[in-house]
């Protein structure tokens, strides 16, 4: 979702027991107010570490292995004081399978640390 409130991108599933629109519609008001938290608190955890930051800046890795993606991603950041990389310039970066059923098992799975 952009700051405009604009979707990038939309996934879902039933898993195993459909639902009408207007759960939908509930779905996607939860997660609007969800990512405008995440935002805030990613925006506000960047200015307090380029209040402390050296003069050499610090790089910020964004997990993605899609560069379309990575340059939306930026995009929506902004202006960071970081060096912004994406993951797919690391040569052999590669991201966690989705192996799990749902998508519980497949986000406990991606807990794990990101490996280049």
């Amino acid at each position: 979702m952009t700051g405009a409130g604009e979707f990038v991108e939309v996934q879902g599933t039933a898993e195993q027991v459909p639902f009408g629109r207007a759960r939908l519609d509930a779905l996607l008001a939860i997660a609007e107010g969800g990512i405008r938290r995440l935002v805030g608190l990613q925006r506000r955890a960047l200015d307090a570490r380029a209040e402390r930051a050296s003069p050499s800046r610090g790089i910020l890795v964004l997990a993605t292995l899609n560069p379309a993606k990575g340059r939306e991603l930026q995009a929506l950041l902004g202006a960071v004081p970081f060096r912004v990389r994406l993951f797919s310039e690391f040569p052999g970066a590669r991201l966690p399978e989705e192996t799990g059923r749902t998508y519980a098992q497949t986000r406990s799975e991606r807990r794990t640390p990101l490996r280049a």
